[in-house]
């Protein structure tokens, strides 16, 4: 239920699972706190690579399959996929006897592109296969069906606990209403009943009295309220609340709507002296006076309730304002739109105190926030306010005209600088608005970075298609590329624009780089998976097997990032199969995928032998009996020890308590002894989880129980210690078979 208390209360567990397990280094903890406010860093990529970085602190030392997973990818200008991420966290996660993950506000989890059914479908597949215990809240109407099963509570404060925090609250009101206890009772009756267990309502409808000057104007505002529906309950509240702002004296209505604005617009949750300091900026001035600077309190008390402080941060009071205003904002802030705050934060950047910030260090970068809090935010912002607007202004072009201030704000956005210039920014960041206005101002359509990239690069680069297309209209450079052979082409396959990569081609654009050792289109758009364009340049003669030292061929990028439509492709193209292709796809494809591409391997040549990699590894930590079987009929080495790992994959689906892999692992010849770095061996891992199945398998095959694991014991011992009494008989008596 919206306004109920659910973080609060995951906060509580959270805190709680600390404190009981604050000593225990087998136990993991990990949490996630969803927010409507930060949905374009709360992808699933960030948010599987969040929890494997909170596994990984409480360990003493850095996984192996943490270290090779970075080794891997460490060269590319392409993220791992949120699979990869995946594994590498069930593999962690695994190494923990019991792990226990958090997520607050499932339902601020950004749906766009799948996110949240994503991240729970990751969930489920970490209860599985590393038993992760799963907690999480959400509004009722998001709750997926995957947690119907499971147990569940609806947080709802009772009629009670509204009442308590009525009274509570009382004296927030005018001091007539101290004086008359029926007045007092009608109040706590009315809203009670009206807010139905949701307090961010009682305490909206209570603020919504503050400025009654009667007992009749209070008791006719409750019969008003008790007349509205309970659909749009939320809505009304927001609206009577932004009516009390607008009624308000004009100077303290403007700073409530400046404030609103901020906060809502804001790209990211700011800071207490953030807020202060854009609400002090004032255009056409040239540094911030501090006279100008409101008091956080004044701020906090003209803004109806609808903000709130959480320790240095601003917010709005629930995620359910911030919906209200992304609907209404047109309405209500029509005298401070977005416009208006890319302006201010480029005011900001063109104080005098940046002008020689450029040449300072990191730390005495660091240092200038503590004197100009918002730099950071403005200079990391300011665009992205622009592209939102698409409006041009006075301060916007004085500013990209200032290559020192540029520079400044580059250095401060990111503690580097390569040599941007007016129509880099614009271009990569899609500000067309100005883009005609700076041409005509002989800005160079063909300037360069200090790695060699133009304008067209930069709007490539960023996926901005349509500036791409308008710097063409212009006179940019179709060839054009930087200094590692990138051109706009390239990066236009990456992103997918088909169009694009068309008229780029039309208009002259080589398909391949001269440079033989450059990385090409069909590569770029292979390793995302951007089937039309992959098309596009093969009908236009693109090299289908130019490879490089690091990723490969085209081929190669297709199968590690799981891309079979564009795998079918490019084998009908003629692409060659390599070792390197095979290892590929044994890491990126499913099994059905993954034997359907050795079928193809086969057909081609029967005498190509397949290295199935790190696979068969995973394949166990996963689970997956299928793909298991698939990489072991395809000559996958049973018995081989990974050294990255230091496990063999039967040591690993011991761990995990499959049988019917540990089964299939033994039937096909497995070495019962295979070393294990990590547990000993197999029968160590599977009795260190109390997986007795396992461990009467196992003894059927005569391993070695003298061995010992990382607490230098051995099976027997180690399974007396942990309490599993009938694996410690069963080993016992097993050694005592083999006494002469």
């Amino acid at each position: 239920m919206p306004g109920a208390g659910k973080t609060i209360c995951s906060a509580i567990i959270i805190d709680d699972l600390f404190r009981q397990f604050e000593h225990r280094e087998d136990i993991g903890i990990a949490y996630l706190y969803c927010n409507f406010k930060q949905r374009d860093e709360q992808n699933i990529r960030d948010l599987l690579a969040s929890l494997l970085k909170q596994l990984c602190q409480k360990m003493s030392a850095l996984p192996e399959s943490v270290k090779e997973f970075y080794n891997h990818h460490k060269g590319s200008s392409i993220r791992p996929r949120p699979d990869k991420f995946s594994q590498v966290l069930c593999s962690v996660a695994s190494m923990y006897s019991r792990v226990f993950i958090v997520i607050d506000a499932l339902d601020e989890c950004d749906s766009k592109d799948d996110c949240r059914a994503r991240l729970l479908e990751e969930m489920l597949k970490l209860r599985i296969e590393a038993r992760v215990n799963l907690f999480a809240t959400s509004r009722p109407t998001e709750v997926p069906r995957c947690f119907e099963e499971g147990p569940s509570l609806e947080i709802r404060a009772t009629e009670e606990d509204v009442r308590k925090y009525l009274k509570g609250n009382l004296s927030r009101l005018p001091k007539f209403v101290g004086q008359n206890v029926q007045l007092q009772n009608d109040i706590e009756n009315v809203i009670s009943a009206r807010v139905q267990g949701m307090f961010l309502l009682a305490q909206l409808h209570l603020d919504s009295l503050k400025g009654r000057r009667s007992a009749k104007s209070i008791r006719n505002a409750l019969e008003r309220l008790s007349e509205k529906s309970d659909h749009h309950a939320y809505d009304d509240a927001y609206d009577e609340a932004m009516q009390r702002i607008n009624a308000q004296l004009p100077e303290q209505q403007e700073l409530a709507i400046q404030s609103l604005s901020w906060i809502t617009f804001a790209k990211r949750p700011l800071t207490v002296l953030e807020l202060l300091h854009a609400l002090a900026i004032e255009k056409g001035t040239s540094e911030l006076d501090p006279d100008n600077i409101p008091l956080i309190e004044d701020v906090v008390s003209v803004c109806a309730g609808l903000l709130n402080t959480e320790g240095e941060v601003v917010r709005l009071v629930h995620y359910t304002t911030q919906e209200y205003f992304e609907r209404t904002h047109a309405l209500w802030f029509s005298t401070f739109s977005e416009a208006e705050i890319s302006d201010l934060c480029v005011t900001y950047l063109l104080f005098d105190d940046f002008y020689t910030v450029s040449r300072e260090s990191k730390s005495e970068l660091e240092s200038r926030f503590l004197v100009h809090p918002l730099y950071g935010y403005a200079a990391l912002n300011w665009k992205r306010h622009a592209q939102a607007s698409q409006s041009v202004s006075a301060e916007m072009v004085q500013f990209l005209e200032h290559d020192a201030k540029i520079e400044c704000s580059m250095r401060m956005a990111t503690y580097s600088y390569r040599g941007e210039k007016s129509l880099h920014l614009a271009a990569h960041y899609g500000l067309e608005c100005v883009i005609p206005l700076l041409l005509e101002r002989n800005h160079d359509v063909e300037m360069r970075d200090v790695d060699g990239s133009t304008p067209l690069i930069h709007a490539s680069l960023g996926g901005h298609s349509s500036t791409a297309k308008l710097l063409l209209e212009k006179g940019a450079n179709v060839n054009a590329f930087d200094q590692n052979g990138r051109t706009a082409l390239y990066w236009l396959s990456h992103h997918g624009h088909t169009e694009m990569v068309r008229l780029l081609l039309d208009l002259g654009a080589p398909v391949d780089p001269k440079d033989p050792d450059c990385d090409t289109a069909l590569m770029a758009a292979s390793a995302q998976g951007q089937l039309e364009v992959v098309n596009l340049l093969l009908s236009q003669g693109a090299d289908i097997n130019r490879t490089d030292d690091i990723f490969g061929s085209s081929l190669d990028r297709a199968l590690n990032y799981g891309h079979f439509n564009i795998l079918q492709v490019l084998l009908d193209g003629g692409a060659v199969i390599t070792e390197e292709s095979i290892e590929s796809a044994s890491r990126g494809l499913s099994a059905g995928l993954l034997k359907t591409f050795f079928d193809k391997v086969k057909e081609r040549s029967n005498d190509m032998v397949v290295d199935c990699g790190r696979a068969l590894y995973f394949a166990a930590l996963r689970g997956d009996l299928s793909l298991v079987q698939v990489l072991t009929n395809n000559g996958a080495d049973l018995n081989m020890n990974y050294l990255s790992f230091g496990e063999t994959p039967l040591a690993v689906a011991s761990h995990q308590g499959d049988i019917e892999i540990v089964r299939h692992f033994l039937h096909l010849g497995a070495d019962v002894n295979g070393p294990s770095s990590t547990w000993g061996s197999a029968l160590l891992a599977a009795a260190r989880r109390g997986h007795q199945e396992i461990v009467r398998i196992l003894l059927e095959h005569k391993p070695n129980p003298a061995v010992r694991g990382r607490e230098r014991k051995t099976a027997f011992e180690l399974a007396r210690h942990l309490g599993y009494h009938e694996i410690a008989e069963m080993v016992e008596k097993y050694v005592l078979q083999l006494k002469p």
